[in-house]
Formats: structure tokens, C-alpha cells, sequence
């Protein structure tokens, strides 16, 4: 065995543990607890933080698996009016933050807000006791909003899954007497459920982790409930016990959807292909509700609130731009820019490691041990983070001051490194697939025509033979990773460094500080850089052959 095939093979196994670090922190936080933090925790925050977690979770989900399958056979079986546009247009909803979302439909829907204001004229209302209206900060509004915002998804899912069944199912409908929205609820919804349950599992992520949406709503989690202890009562030990309960429900999370997956092997499988459809015509009244639907979902979801961004952001341009906001639209390109530099160059290099040790068990495991970042919340994985890191600083301070008499202070806990690095553990599983995919695409026999031609030599073959090949989806990839790390709102608050803001972290606060119209700005950038990369989703899924 060669030394670069043993540095190879080490580099990998590096990588892996890199990766599985902040989890194994936070269990190893778990094994040693604090029973008194133990008991008082049950006695007065967690049973509230984890009921409340639970609703959210739930009702998020179901409601984004409701209005993702339903537009997704919209859009797949009927001939509605813009279907083209609709199909792209359902994915531009997942270009808006959650906590974007939040504050805008506060200002939006409260008491001095504009439509309680034209209620009040039109009904001759004079007081909020006069009237009653749905409390918009509120257990069901947050739900409403998340789920708006994370329904595509589910709909991407729902319609891949569709699009390569949605011709036989509907032969086979016809066939027993089925109308097109009874061969949904009898025939596609059941058989497609096992495919969608992906996207559920998504959407349960995103809610378990979601802290700006439910911070601004005064809905208390386990998410923000970490958040509060951590930094508002700087009780670091039992934010960490909430972040190990946190921890072991996204685990139970992955094996339930690795048990749903196994238990229903039996759903139909499509070929891969997209089965063209021939859109059927709907009535009138039928035609008006579906393109209805499928307004509501992109204006409330994305049209309604990019507007009002848009408006705020033109309207209060001078009080918003600012040598620090600039300071942050520069701070958030440089983070997201060696993010996605940083998670593209792992992906790269653990993807050829499979390519080339396809053989090897410890490889592939190291490779599927490096997904698991993208399974924790920001929030947590940041404390998992900053544990060893912390700890490090410390002993290595301790250490210098006793043989040098000199403090070093926060070397890496204090910097943009541990940021940088709790991203590439984040988002690293989105450089995986992307890498994955562009490598799928090379035949097998080039490898040993490759090794034959370079005389073995393993990095030429990577520098001249895949490096170009897979050009297209390593810059894919860092798109996303790029578009993802903008919104990142949790691990950016917690681990960035002193006077270092990004256009997350601004507009997050101003939004918690209720100036809504200085939030717009920043949140408009945001909302922007993300729509580029939902529209190439919505291709890849037309055309995948």
C-alpha cells in the first residue's frame, strides 16, 4: 500500500471524526449530568419546551404535506392556466427564512398593522376589544407560516414521485371508474406516501430547528429554549442538557424514516424517468379553485412577504444602508464564499475516496458518518461545536500562561474558524449529493483506463480526468451551500465572533427590535440570492432522465 493511499485513507477517517465531533461532545455532555439540573428542568421548563416542540413539529408537518401533495398533482395531472410557471413558482416559497417570514406578516397582520387598520375603518371598530381577529404571534400562526415556507419540500418529493407514476396510476383509476381527484386520495397520495415521507422528515428538521420564527412569536422550544438558558441566563451546562434531549429526537427522527422506508418497501418504484402527462382540462369552478390554491401558496408564501421586503427595503433605503450594513453584506459573502469552499472541497474529496475504495467499509462508513451534521439544528450543532473548541482554548491558555506567562485568549472558539467549520459540518451532506450525483454520471470503466493511462497515479487521474467532468455539480453544489449558509440564522448567532454581524444576524435583530422597515434591506438580499438556485431545482426535477 502506498504512502498516498494510506494518507488518502487518513485524511477521510480526519475528515469523518471532524464532522461526528460536535455530536460525540454533546453525548458525551449527556452521559455525565447534572441530576439537579435534571430535576429542575422537569419540574419547570422542559415538559412546556417539549409539548410545544412537538405541536410545532406536527402541525408544521402535516400542514406542508397536505399543500405540497396537492399542488404537486395540480401542476403534474391538470391543464391549468400558467402550469409552467406554477411548476417553478410552488419552489419560491423555500427561498424566504423563516424568521423573514415571521416579522413581516407581524407588522403585517397586527393591531397598527394595515389590516387591522382597514377592518377597523370598514366595521366602525375603535379598540381591540371590539372585535375579535386570529393572534398572529401565536402557536397557530407560527405553524402557518412554517409550513408555508416549507411545504416545497414535500412538493418536490411528491412530485418526482408523481411524474414517474402519475401515467399508470391514472390509466389504472380510469380503468376502475376513478375520477382524476379520486385517483389522488385512493391511488397516488397512498402509493407516493413512502416517497413523500422523505420531505416530511425534511420539514420535521427544519421545524426542530427553526429558532428565529418561534423566538419572534414567543413560542417556547427546545431550539430557543437553548438559546435563552445558554446566553440569557448563561447556564452553559443546562443549555447543554437541553441540546442532548434535542439530540436524541432527531435520532429517533432518522431511524423512524429508515423503519418507515424498510416497512414500506412495497410502494410502487418508478423507472427514473419523467412520464409525460397529458394535462387534463378541468371546469370552470374546478379550474378557478386549483389556480386559486395555487395562488394562495406562492402569494402568501412568497409574493405577499418579498413585496413588503421590497417596499420597505426602496421606501426606507437611507435609514437602512450604512457603512455597516455594508460591513455585513461583506461579511456574509466572505462566510458563505469559504463555506461552500470549504464543504465542496471535503465533498469532493471524500466522494473520490468512495469512487476509488468502493470496496472499503471503513470508507463508506467514515462518508455516511459525515451526513449526520446535516441532521442536527443550527443551534445545536453550534453548541456542539463551541464544547471542544472551548475546551481546547482553555487548556491551551492554561498551558501557555504556566509556561511562557502569556494568555492566548480564544484562539479558535473566538474566530471566524469554528463559524466556518460548524457550516462545513452543516451543510456538508448538501456537498455530498451534489458530488455524488456528478460522479454517478462517470462509467466505472474510465477509472481503470484512467489508472492504466497515469501509470497508476491516482491524482493525475483526479486532476485530469474527473475534475473537469464533475466541474458542473461541484459549483452546484456550492451554490446551495452558499444560498444555505446566508439564511443560517442559529449557528451564526451563537458562535460568530465579537463585532461581527452578517445580513442573518441584522436583520434578525432589528426584526426583534421591532424596526421592520431597517430589516427589509438585508432580508431582500437574502430572499434574492436564494431564488436562482429553487429555479434550477424545479428544472432538474422536468428534466431528470
Amino acid at each position: 500500500m502506498s504512502i498516498l493511499s494510506v494518507g488518502f485513507r487518513s485524511a477521510v477517517l480526519v475528515c469523518a471524526f471532524a464532522v461526528a465531533l460536535p455530536v460525540l461532545s454533546l453525548v458525551y455532555m449527556g452521559l455525565v449530568p447534572s441530576w439537579d439540573i435534571w430535576r429542575h428542568l422537569i419540574q419547570t421548563i422542559l415538559p412546556t419546551y417539549a409539548k410545544n416542540t412537538v405541536v410545532f413539529m406536527g402541525g408544521t408537518a402535516f400542514l406542508a404535506f397536505l399543500w405540497g401533495t396537492l399542488s404537486a398533482w395540480i401542476v403534474t395531472v391538470y391543464d391549468i392556466r400558467g402550469r409552467k410557471i406554477w411548476q417553478w413558482a410552488l419552489l419560491l416559497p423555500m427561498a424566504m427564512p423563516t424568521y423573514v417570514v415571521a416579522f413581516v406578516y407581524a407588522e403585517f397582520l397586527e393591531f397598527a398593522g394595515p389590516v387591522q387598520t382597514v377592518y377597523r375603518a370598514v366595521f366602525g371598530f375603535v379598540t381591540y376589544q371590539d372585535y375579535t381577529f386570529p393572534a398572529i404571534r401565536s402557536m397557530g400562526g407560527a405553524i402557518v407560516l412554517a409550513s408555508l415556507v416549507f411545504y416545497p419540500y414535500v412538493y418536490i418529493f411528491a412530485r418526482s414521485a408523481f411524474l414517474a407514476q402519475a401515467k399508470p396510476l391514472l390509466h389504472s383509476g380510469q380503468v376502475q371508474g376513478c375520477t382524476p381527484f379520486q385517483c389522488f386520495t385512493k391511488l397516488a397520495l397512498p402509493i407516493s406516501f413512502p416517497a413523500t415521507m422523505g420531505g416530511v422528515l425534511i420539514v420535521l428538521m427544519e421545524a426542530i430547528g427553526d429558532f428565529g420564527l418561534v423566538s419572534l412569536f414567543g413560542v417556547h422550544t427546545l431550539t430557543s429554549g437553548v438559546y435563552d438558558v445558554w446566553f440569557v441566563l448563561n447556564d452553559f451546562g443546562t443549555a447543554s442538557q437541553l441540546a442532548v434531549v434535542m439530540v436524541a429526537g432527531v435520532f429517533a427522527l432518522v431511524l423512524w424514516k429508515k423503519y418507515w422506508d424498510n416497512k414500506n418497501d412495497w410502494a410502487l418504484d418508478g423507472d427514473g424517468l419523467v412520464h409525460r402527462v397529458s394535462p387534463m382540462r378541468l371546469g370552470t369552478a374546478k379550474h378557478i379553485c386549483a389556480v386559486g390554491f395555487c395562488i394562495c401558496l406562492v402569494g402568501l408564501g412568497f409574493l405577499v412577504p418579498f413585496g413588503i421586503l421590497t417596499y420597505n427595503a426602496v421606501v426606507y433605503f437611507e435609514s437602512s444602508y450604512s457603512p455597516r450594513f455594508v460591513s455585513f453584506a461583506f461579511n456574509s459573502l466572505y462566510l458563505s464564499l469559504m463555506s461552500a469552499v470549504g464543504v465542496m472541497g471535503v465533498a469532493l474529496g471524500l466522494t473520490y475516496a468512495v469512487r476509488v475504495y468502493d470496496k472499503n467499509r471503513l470508507v463508506n462508513a467514515c462518508v455516511h458518518l459525515s451526513r449526520m451534521g446535516y441532521a442536527i439544528p443550527g443551534a445545536i450543532l453550534a453548541l456542539g461545536v463551541f464544547i471542544p473548541f472551548a475546551y481546547f482554548d482553555n487548556w491551551l491558555d492554561g498551558v501557555m500562561e504556566r509556561v511562557l506567562g502569556m494568555h492566548t485568549g480564544l484562539l479558535l472558539s473566538g474566530g471566524m474558524f469554528i463559524l466556518v467549520y460548524a457550516f462545513v459540518v452543516r451543510f456538508l451532506t448538501i456537498g455530498l449529493n451534489a458530488t455524488e450525483s456528478a460522479f454517478a454520471r462517470i462509467d466505472a470503466d474510465m477509472d481503470k483506463s484512467c489508472v492504466l493511462y497515469a501509470g497508476g497515479n491516482r491524482w493525475y487521474c483526479f486532476r485530469k480526468v474527473y475534475a473537469p467532468l464533475v466541474r458542473n455539480g461541484v459549483f452546484l453544489g456550492a451554490v446551495l451551500v452558499f444560498v444555505d449558509t446566508m439564511k443560517e440564522l442559529p449557528a451564526t448567532l451563537l458562535l460568530s465572533p465579537f463585532n461581527f454581524g452578517t445580513l442573518a444576524t441584522q436583520s434578525y435583530q432589528y426584526a426583534s427590535d421591532q424596526l421592520v422597515e431597517q430589516a427589509s434591506l438585508p432580508a431582500v438580499l437574502i430572499v434574492a440570492v436564494g431564488i436562482v438556485p429553487v429555479i434550477w431545482v424545479s428544472k432538474i426535477i422536468d428534466t431528470r432522465k
